[in-house]
């Protein structure tokens, strides 16, 4: 709070830029001669005054201009001079306000106290103190012209930090997807194929759209453990012994100490840690059955085992849509989620093959979300046949999340 008296010396009377620079000030006083005296020294530093005599309106007309000064002459006596104030600095925080004080050191201390007031402008009034008033109005707002600069360049630095943080992270999730990859070059893209499936599934299913990003990162990075397997059995093509088959299942716990390393993916683990869970409670690491398994890693669950139907292996073929669709359906209630099942075959053919084709080229969560709504539009009117399978012509993938060209997407 000021006091007006203080004024000469101080560093208000070196603030003299704003001169000119219009401000919006409102007086609400019952004196004409308060009114013009205010008046008279304002304008001549291009400022506008509107005296307001009547307290009474004078609330809506701050809710409805925000001036940049209020002037409140504390001495009406039909006026609640606090209640107002109050009202100001709620409607309009950058509104300066300042009161017109006469002898009563009561007043002031109420003013204070229960008003907020921030400059007391003693009566009777003087050409100095109005001179001084206004020199303190324009460096408020000086400095809350330049609050709101600094305010507006941290803004700007904090989203540029948090692009390049972002940028990290998905380098970090590419890099651990690209180091399985090469050591299973037979499912080359798998990874990022069950999670653009598993994500356009969780946006078709109704899951919360805040989840959508722990659903794609969980399902991107789901066999991430895979890399601690040693490359005679990850890589074996021959059926795995059952001690064979134990240490490969221990890709799971592998994983989930991996990524628990990564604060940020945290919230990603349900994926790796339970989808090889089934529903009917026979699958591993055993720990949960039916709804008691996370719902993102029933609904990937489903998904995983379709695109491994449908990849090409060396010891397999590759099925077409119909064939994989009859596995699912036999696996309802034992394996999977029964009621998923339902929502899962409800769902075109076509939508695998657009997002095989995108696979390659996605790099994170956004390009990811804008290939699925992009699926979503594009689906009815797609030039792939009932079986699934891509026909070339659908270049608009790449242009979508900028690749260069198609990619070969097998698993």
């Amino acid at each position: 709070m000021r006091q007006g008296r203080r004024i000469p010396g101080s560093r208000i009377a070196r603030v003299t830029s704003c001169k000119g620079s219009l401000m919006r000030i409102l007086l609400v006083t019952e004196s004409d001669e308060i009114a013009g005296r205010i008046r008279s020294g304002f304008t001549r530093r291009g400022h506008d005054v509107e005296s307001v005599a009547d307290g009474c309106g004078v609330f809506a007309r701050i809710d409805k201009e925000a001036p940049d000064g209020l002037l409140l002459d504390a001495r009406m006596t039909e006026l609640d001079a606090c209640a107002l104030l109050r009202h100001g600095a709620r409607v309009a925080p950058a509104c300066a306000r300042v009161g017109l004080v006469g002898e009563s050191l009561s007043t002031l201390v109420e003013l204070i106290n229960d008003g907020g007031v921030q400059y007391v402008l003693p009566m009777p009034l003087s050409d100095e103190g109005v001179e001084g008033l206004a020199r303190w109005l324009e460096m408020m707002r000086v400095t809350g012209q330049e609050r709101l600069e600094w305010t507006a360049c941290l803004e700007t630095r904090v989203a540029v930090q948090t692009q390049r943080a972002d940028k990290a992270f998905e380098d970090l999730v590419s890099a651990l997807v690209m180091a399985l990859d090469l050591r299973e070059n037979e499912s080359a893209y798998h990874s990022r194929r069950v999670a653009l499936m598993c994500l356009y599934f969780a946006i078709e299913w109704g899951v919360a759209p805040d989840d959508f990003e722990m659903i794609f990162q969980g399902a991107l990075l789901h066999d991430v453990g895979k890399i601690g397997i040693c490359d005679a059995i990850l890589l074996k093509p021959d059926k795995l012994t059952p001690e064979e088959r134990c240490v490969m299942e221990s890709h799971v716990s592998v994983g989930v100490r991996l990524l628990s390393e990564v604060e940020r993916l945290r919230e990603a683990l349900a994926i790796p840690r339970s989808h090889h869970e089934r529903f009917d409670g026979g699958g591993y690491p055993g720990e949960r059955s039916g709804e008691n398994i996370p719902l993102a890693a029933r609904l990937f669950s489903i998904i995983d085992v379709y695109d491994a139907l449908r990849s090409e292996r060396p010891y397999k073929r590759a099925f077409d849509h119909t064939e994989a669709i009859d596995v699912i359906l036999r696996g309802a209630g034992t394996h999977f989620d029964p009621d998923l099942v339902e929502a899962f075959v409800r769902i075109p053919p076509t939508v695998y093959a657009h997002l095989s084709r995108a696979a390659a080229a996605v790099r994170g969560f956004s390009q990811a979300m804008l290939v699925c709504r992009q699926v979503k539009q594009r689906t009815t009117t797609s030039t792939v046949p009932a079986t699934g399978v891509d026909d070339g012509s659908n270049l608009w993938f790449c242009e979508t999340v900028g690749a260069p060209g198609f990619a070969s997407c097998h698993a």
